[in-house]
């Protein structure tokens, strides 16, 4: 398939790909950051409650982030509660909670909303708007939308690994794609001057 757009399609293509693109960029960099704070709070968790290794040091990959978020979400955002056949493990999870500062907490939850509003924006980079006409995704053959999105997606792929990275974390493998889309991502690039 050889994509060939009109300049008024690629220069829209071009404004909806840089959009998600740094859209992109400040996900990854919640989503490290996310992941910094969970790790910061798992491991005052297992102080707290005395989870060790042999070595006597803590041991935060014991600590179940699942119910400790749940807690979290319960005592500083109203959240229900979905684990109580967890019951008892979760009294000490938030007896941990409890010794730990409110400033020292609350920063995971912050950065879990600026994710939250980041996707949203990613939602909309592709949405018809008003006022925006000369922009509107609306002018761009769906499968060209559905290609900046994959091409968006990619790229947040690398950002959050070098995110991950710079802070130190260890970087999954790559999974395997379904759908091999990676000639309509490559001829996209090349019509939008991209390589």
């Amino acid at each position: 398939m050889a994509i060939k757009l009109s300049s008024e399609e690629k220069r829209v293509a071009k404004v909806r790909m840089s959009e998600l693109n740094e859209l992109y960029r400040q996900k990854a960099q919640c989503e490290v950051l996310k992941k910094s704070r969970e790790e910061d709070l798992k491991t005052q968790v297992a102080q707290i409650l005395d989870i060790k290794d042999k070595k006597g040091e803590a041991q935060p990959s014991k600590v179940k982030l699942p119910i400790l978020m749940n807690l979290l979400e319960e005592m500083y955002n109203q959240g229900v509660n979905k684990k109580q056949e967890e019951y008892e493990l979760m009294l000490e999870y938030r007896r941990a909670l409890d010794q730990i500062p409110k400033d020292q907490a609350l920063p995971l939850l912050d950065v879990i909303a600026e994710i939250k509003g980041i996707n949203a924006d990613i939602k909309y980079a592709f949405a018809t708007r008003e006022g925006e006409e000369e922009d509107t995704a609306a002018i761009l053959p769906g499968e060209i939308i559905d290609t900046i999105a994959l091409i968006g997606k990619d790229n947040f792929k690398v950002y959050k690994t070098e995110e991950l990275e710079k802070a130190g974390f260890k970087v999954p493998e790559p999974k395997e794609e379904a759908f091999n889309y990676e000639e309509l991502k490559r001829e996209l690039k090349e019509e939008l001057g991209d390589e």
